[in-house]
């Protein structure tokens, strides 16, 4: 179809014929260097394999066929008067359609002052500077989703602003899918290509899906982590199959790091996910009925890791504290899952009490007690240790009434 337009466009010598070979055509056009220099952008190449099948004269994928088909790559014209930029999200893709690594420029996350740069061209003014970094910080400097935010806000605009997106934006999970799900369109874009920084994100999804099974479990299982500091260590034996004994933990990684859906720290034993990434694999697992079963897994894997908080157990409970304070915000349904989200809360508790974070012990103690109480009863013993724990984080917070009162209830009970 891209070729299409271009013989329309330059009007070439045979481009309204029908029984043209359009490939052939603008191949040897573009070859020419009468007609001038070019540049050609391949635009989303993240599936090298589509220009390494044949192809028939109209430019469509040829059936099997023991006659040797032209590839769709050797379309792709060499000459000197043009140049060609390939922008792909996987590092694979790029080296074989490039040939070599140093072909390649990875494109870095924008600086602040680039990010600014960039939503101030887009929205034509910046009233408050620390408004567009808090909003540039929670969409993590893309510039999809600060030209989809920008586009937004403009449309909207009064009564919609940078610091009412930034407040929607941090609400609720819902609000945050709702903006991130708009496309507002850009006329200098493929009209095909969606503007949506969740949809753009689920065809990745898709694709790694479809070709590489595992390494989508992988990623599916990282979502529910804090998006830093990722352990490697918690992950091999648990986001593969029961059934799979196939699956390669470096090579499933290495899929993911090069579509630039996970980060690996200095040392290679942890990893990072950019918080975007995180919460649009999140709504892909929602909208493919699996987010339940990735919860509880997780809920099970930092049971099974998460010590109680005692002092020779503070290394890896401070190691491990962000990962089980997630769990707050995923509740499982399955009845033994949330037995052991309860577990995990409570240990948590533990340790945030040690470390005399009160209020977030408090939260997490409630949060064990209430599933607690609605799986176990309340007079079982994990159930009473609970509310025993609760009432000597409300001592500490200075509630004295209400923590004699919670441990003249666990004393009754």
């Amino acid at each position: 179809q891209g070729y299409r337009r271009i013989a329309e466009a330059t009007k070439m010598d045979g481009w309204d014929d029908p029984k043209a070979d359009v490939l052939r055509l603008v191949r040897s056009w573009l070859c020419d260097e009468s007609n001038g220099r070019w540049l050609m952008v391949v635009d989303n190449a993240d599936d090298a394999s589509i220009f390494f099948q044949g192809v028939s004269p109209t430019g469509t994928a040829s059936s099997p066929d023991p006659t040797p088909a032209e590839l769709l790559s050797d379309f792709l014209p060499q000459s000197p008067n043009g140049s060609i930029l390939v922008t792909s999200r996987s590092r694979d893709a790029a080296y074989k359609l490039t040939g070599a690594h140093f072909s390649n420029v990875e494109v870095k996350p924008m600086d602040k002052d680039a990010a600014l740069a960039l939503l101030q061209k887009k929205l034509g003014y910046i009233d408050s500077e620390d408004e567009a970094v808090q909003l540039i910080q929670d969409l993590d400097a893309m510039p999809l989703a600060l030209t989809q935010a920008a586009a937004f806000i403009k449309k909207r605009a009064p009564p919609m602003s940078v610091s009412r997106y930034v407040d929607e934006v941090r609400r609720s999970e819902s609000d945050r899918a709702r903006l991130l799900d708009q496309d507002v369109g850009d006329s200098r874009r493929d009209g095909r290509a969606s503007n949506s920084i969740i949809a753009t994100w689920h065809i990745s999804f898709k694709y790694i899906r479809t070709q590489t099974p595992n390494a989508a479990r992988l990623r599916s299982l990282m979502s529910l982590f804090d998006r830093q500091g990722i352990p490697e260590s918690l992950l091999h034996d648990w986001y593969v199959g029961q059934d799979d004994k196939g699956a390669d933990f470096d090579d499933d990684i290495y899929v993911l790091t090069s579509f630039s859906l996970v980060e690996m720290g200095a040392d290679g034993s942890e990893f990072g996910m950019h918080r975007l990434v995180q919460f649009s694999t999140k709504k892909w697992l929602e909208l493919n009925s699996e987010l339940e079963e990735w919860k509880t897994t997780y809920v099970l894997l930092m049971d099974e890791n998460y010590p109680v908080g005692r002092h020779e157990n503070w290394p890896v409970c401070q190691k491990l504290f962000p990962h089980a304070g997630v769990v707050l915000n995923s509740q499982p349904e399955d009845k033994e899952a949330r037995k052991a989200w309860a577990s995990v809360l409570f240990k948590s508790a533990w340790y945030a009490s040690e470390m005399e974070q009160y209020s977030k012990a408090h939260e997490m103690d409630s949060g064990a007690l209430r599933a607690r109480e609605t799986v176990l009863g309340s007079e079982h013993a994990d159930t009473l240790n609970s509310l025993n724990s609760l009432g000597l984080v409300v001592r500490q917070l200075g509630r004295y009434d209400e923590a004699e009162a919670i441990h003249k209830k666990a004393l009754e009970a």
